[in-house]
């Protein structure tokens, strides 16, 4: 009896101390929202014409633009495994599990510049430390002075300054990014490619360019949409280990057999001819392998000459992906003016504006979105996972006034008693938030927010600033700050 009591006690106790600090995450996550200015905001009249509130579907709004969960194709899967089977690798090992962290973890390089400065400060500051006792000092303590300055400085050096290292993509390693790799990085480019196919039904793309193809998940995923018009298929990457693995599978694992794909051509080095364009141009998790800016600004500067539509690039979704993938954006939308060139650009998703980026210049956060997929290990012991990653996808050409200009959800909405919590970027390249009540829209417009996902569009058009009174009317503020839940 009295130990079942003093059980009670204790689960009684934790409840206790895990609500308080439930309720504390939740106050300090309403305070980041409530930093924002709000806008007040409903149903497009387009939308609203098209669906009546009686045949409307809200988990089918026209804003919506992927659901489900991925997996890899089979074919892919099939030769996969019987490659990791001939070679014994069937199950994650320790050693696999942190070269996945690695890849994942990973900085970008420091420019020569910012390196230098850092090393002068780091120096200054170990001189500080004895620089009084330093009239004091004899010959031989000042040399022995500077040789621990020295050895000191070259150690903060070593812990403080991030040293980035090009992968070596070769043997073993293949192997290991097959097994941890092949199925995030398709899912996240299916997710991207399954936007353009369904905001763009005219796009048949003939021909591809990969860079840095790595085990071809860009070519699979774009064969998903477009297998009947895709005829060209250029796959670029500098590791002859990961080309001869790529094409193994593409040949369904006989080097005697035809690949599953029409005419795909593998590459060490990009081509630089200006006069090859390529209908659909990728870059998957690849700018992370060049040494500095330099390098990467050659790089987009050839990949956008060589693109006729559609150019993609894809990183981790951390926030020195999310500043390759913003380094690339501006690049390209500056290089692209018409006083510096004579074909204009935009960009196609997720921004909905080509002004500079809210979310970086505003923001402390990452843009990055969310695709859940299946793994393709079979003894994995989480089989659905989910891919966080950064990307924008850059289109050749002005703006359609046909394309609507809705804003885009960054994050999961979040829902609550008689309102939706949305924050958004706009198609004035602002960030904003917007409280989306039961009785301040129509009744479509509230049920297709509530079903509305992270990295949807909202079918919202005419916008106007409120004050955060006006925007939660009919809202018991009190009850979404102390809610358990949020």
């Amino acid at each position: 009896m009295t130990s079942k009591s003093f059980c009670q006690r204790a689960f009684w106790r934790r409840k206790e101390i895990v609500g308080k600090c439930i309720r504390n995450i939740s106050v300090s996550s309403h305070q980041n929202y409530a930093q924002l200015p709000r806008i007040k905001v409903d149903m497009s009249e387009s939308v609203s014409k098209t669906f009546g509130e009686e045949d409307f579907v809200p988990k089918k709004h026209p804003g919506v633009l992927f659901r489900g969960r991925v997996c890899l194709p089979s074919e892919f899967t099939q030769t996969a495994k019987k490659i990791l089977g001939n070679n014994s690798m069937k199950v994650k090992t320790k050693e696999m599990i942190e070269f996945e962290k690695h890849l994942k973890g990973r900085d970008l390089p420091i420019e020569p510049r910012a390196y230098k400065e850092m090393c002068i400060k780091i120096e200054e500051r170990v001189r500080s430390k004895e620089e009084v006792m330093e009239p004091f000092f004899n010959a031989e303590q000042l040399q022995d002075l500077e040789n621990r300055r020295f050895r000191e400085t070259r150690e903060l050096v070593k812990r403080l300054v991030y040293h980035w290292e090009p992968e070596n993509y070769s043997g073993r390693k293949v192997l290991e990014y097959l097994m941890l790799r092949s199925d995030a990085e398709y899912a996240a480019l299916y997710k991207i490619m399954s936007e353009i196919s369904k905001r763009d039904p005219d796009f048949e793309p003939v021909s591809l360019l990969d860079f840095g193809s790595g085990l071809c998940t860009s070519t699979w995923a774009a064969n998903a949409f477009w297998n009947k018009s895709l005829n060209e298929h250029l796959c670029v990457d500098t590791s002859s280990d990961m080309n001869d693995t790529a094409e193994l599978i593409l040949r369904q694992g006989k080097r005697d057999k035809p690949t599953i794909f029409r005419n795909v051509f593998f590459r060490q080095f990009l081509p630089t001819s200006p006069t090859r364009q390529y209908d659909l141009v990728t870059s998957a998790y690849s700018l992370f392998e060049l040494p500095s800016a330099k390098a990467r600004i050659e790089v987009l500067n050839t990949l956008w000459r060589k693109c006729a539509k559609y150019l993609i690039i894809v990183e981790y979704g951390r926030y020195p992906g999310f500043r390759l993938i913003n380094e690339a954006r501006d690049f390209v939308l500056r290089l692209d003016r018409p006083t510096y060139r004579g074909a204009d650009g935009h960009a196609f998703s997720p921004c909905p504006h080509d002004a500079v980026c809210p979310r970086f210049h505003e923001d402390i956060h990452a843009c990055k979105f969310s695709v859940d997929y299946r793994s393709m290990i079979p003894f994995d012991k989480q089989i659905f996972k989910q891919e966080l990653f950064s990307y924008v996808v850059l289109k050749k050409g002005t703006r359609s006034p046909k394309e609507p200009d809705w804003p885009r959800l960054l994050e999961e909405p979040i829902v609550r008693k008689r309102h939706i919590i949305c924050r958004l970027c706009l198609p004035s390249g602002n960030l904003k938030e917007t409280v989306v009540t039961k009785k301040g829209v129509s009744q479509p417009m509230y049920r297709a927010t509530r079903k509305s996902q992270w990295g949807d569009m909202l079918p919202v058009e005419e916008i106007e600033l409120t004050n955060s009174s006006d925007s939660t009317e009919g809202v018991d503020v009190e009850e979404t700050e102390q809610d358990p839940k949020l």
